[in-house]
C-alpha cells in the first residue's frame, strides 16, 4: 500500500512528465461513483482527505479500504504542505472541471494526478513486483495463480530476457490493472516499452455453459490475426504475452477524424476474410452476467431484466456471429502507434455480431467525451451510408441490451443498485417502444 513500499518508487504523470511522489498523502479529490472501485483496485491508503466539489457531498461519511473519512470541501486542501501530498482526480466525467477548479484555487501549487493510469508504483526486480505488490498479490490469489507462482516468475524472466533484454538492471515493473489476466508493464531506462500478460486460471465467463475459451483456442486464434494485431511481440498456447507499449492517454475523441479512424479499424476487421474458432453471441454475455450475479446472491434488477429479455433477445437471437469481432472496444483499448490508431486488449476477439463492437464504441464515447453523436449518425460513419430503419432499429436493440450489459457488470464488481444508471436504460427501452 502506498505507505508501505519502503524503497518502491511511486510515480504519477503530471503535465506530461514523470514525479516521484514516494512517501506523499494523496487527497482525493472527487466523492462519486469511481472513489470506492478507484481505492480498492489501487490500494490507496495514504490518504490526507477527501474533497468534493458538490456542497451536497460536503460533511457526508465515506469508508475506503477500513478507514473512515469527512467528505470537505476543496478549500480543505490548504492545510496541507504540497510537498508532503498530491492530488489525485477520482471522477471520470467532471476531470476538465475539477482541474480547472484546482487551478484556480491553488495555480500550479499541488502536484496532480488526472487519473488512475497516470499512477505508477515501479519496482526494479520482477520477483518484487509479483511478491510484493498489493494488485499483483491480489490478482494473483483470484487467478489461482499462488501455488504455480515460481515456475510462471521463471518463465516469464526467460521471456523478457529472450524478447526485451538480457540487462536487467535496465528494467522497472508496474502492475497494471487487468480484467480478466494478470498484466503488468515493462519500464527500459526509465521509458515505458512493453506489457506482459499471464493468463489465470478462472476466467469472468467460466460460468457460461456454453464457454469453449480455452487458452490453446484464444492462442491459435490470435495468430490467425496476423497483421491486424499490430502490437504483439510474443504469444505462447498458454496464454502469455508480450507486446509494444503504446500511448492510449494522448488519444483527443473530441477529434472526429479521431473517431472516424477508430470506426475505420473497427471495418478493417470486420470486414477481415479471417474465420475463427471462439464464437460468442452478445445475448450470451447478457445471460453469463445474470446467471453468475444471482449465483452469489447479488442484485439484479428483475423488472429490467426482464423487460430486456422481451425486447431484446427475441429480436437479436436469430442474428449470426460471423464476423471477427474484437468484443471489449472501449476506449482505454485504442491506442496511437506511430501515429495510427490501434486496437490493443485482444481477450474477447472471436466471431460475432459487429453491431456490439459499435455500440460499445459509441457508448464510451458518450459516458467519456463532449462528442455527441446520433446513434444513427454513428452508424453512418462507419456504414458509409444511411442506416435503413431496419439496420436502426437493430442497432437501438443492441445499445440497450449493451447497456444493460455493462450496468451487470457494475452490480457483479460492486453488489450496490444504482438508479440512475437504471433509469437511463429504461429511458433507452421506452424510446425503442415509442418507435
Amino acid at each position: 500500500m502506498l505507505n508501505q513500499m519502503g524503497s518502491i518508487k511511486l510515480l504519477i504523470k503530471n503535465n506530461g512528465n514523470f514525479a516521484d511522489v514516494t512517501g506523499r498523502r494523496v487527497i482525493l479529490w472527487g466523492a462519486g461513483r469511481n472513489l470506492r472501485p478507484l481505492c480498492y483496485s489501487m490500494q490507496i491508503d495514504s490518504i490526507a482527505c477527501v474533497v468534493d466539489s458538490s456542497s451536497s457531498m460536503w460533511q457526508k461519511k465515506v469508508v475506503l479500504l477500513g478507514d473512515e473519512y469527512v467528505i470537505e470541501k476543496p478549500d480543505a486542501i490548504k492545510e496541507y504542505d504540497e510537498n508532503c501530498c498530491f492530488i489525485m482526480i477520482t471522477s471520470t466525467n467532471s476531470r476538465d472541471e475539477i482541474k480547472k477548479n484546482i487551478h484556480e484555487l491553488y495555480g500550479e501549487r499541488y502536484l496532480i494526478c488526472e487519473k488512475k493510469s497516470d499512477f505508477f508504483r515501479q519496482y526494479t526486480s520482477l520477483q518484487e513486483l509479483l511478491y510484493k505488490d498489493p494488485i499483483m498479490v491480489n490478482a494473483i490469489a483470484k487467478g489461482n495463480l499462488s501455488l504455480c507462482l515460481e515456475s510462471i516468475e521463471n518463465k516469464v524472466l526467460q521471456k523478457i530476457k529472450e524478447y526485451i533484454s538480457e540487462n536487467l538492471n535496465e528494467l522497472a515493473f508496474s502492475p497494471l490493472d487487468g480484467a480478466t489476466r494478470v498484466t503488468f508493464l515493462v519500464w527500459q531506462n526509465n521509458v515505458r516499452k512493453y506489457i506482459v500478460h499471464i493468463p489465470v486460471r478462472n476466467y469472468r465467463e467460466e460460468y457460461n455453459p456454453s464457454n469453449t475459451r480455452s487458452t490453446a483456442i484464444r492462442y491459435e486464434d490470435r495468430m490467425q490475426l496476423g497483421n491486424l494485431d499490430k502490437l504483439c511481440v510474443y504469444t505462447d498456447d498458454e496464454g502469455i504475452e508480450i507486446e509494444k507499449y503504446a500511448e492510449t492517454d494522448c488519444i483527443d475523441w473530441n477529434n472526429e477524424e479521431i473517431v472516424r479512424s477508430a470506426l475505420g479499424e473497427l471495418r478493417l476487421l470486420h470486414g477481415s476474410n479471417i474465420s475463427l474458432q471462439n464464437k460468442w453471441a452478445p445475448i450470451d454475455r447478457v445471460l453469463s452476467n445474470e446467471i453468475f450475479i444471482v449465483q452469489y446472491n447479488g442484485y439484479l434488477p428483475e423488472k429490467l431484466s426482464a423487460h430486456i429479455h422481451y425486447l431484446c433477445f427475441g429480436e437479436l437471437s436469430n442474428i449470426g456471429v460471423t464476423s471477427v469481432c474484437h468484443g471489449d472496444v472501449h476506449l482505454d483499448n485504442f491506442a496511437m502507434y506511430k501515429d495510427e490508431i490501434v486496437l490493443i486488449d485482444w481477450e474477447w476477439v472471436g466471431m460475432s455480431d459487429p453491431m456490439w463492437d459499435i455500440c460499445m464504441l459509441y457508448s464510451s464515447l458518450k459516458n467519456r467525451t463532449a462528442m455527441r453523436y446520433s446513434l444513427g449518425d454513428f452508424f453512418k460513419i462507419y456504414y458509409g451510408y444511411i442506416p435503413s430503419q431496419q439496420e436502426l432499429m437493430r442497432a437501438r436493440l443492441t445499445y440497450v441490451l449493451l447497456e444493460y450489459y455493462l450496468y451487470c457488470i457494475f452490480l457483479r464488481k460492486n453488489n450496490c443498485k444504482d438508479e440512475e444508471r437504471e433509469k437511463e436504460i429504461w429511458e433507452l427501452l421506452r424510446d425503442i417502444r415509442d418507435m
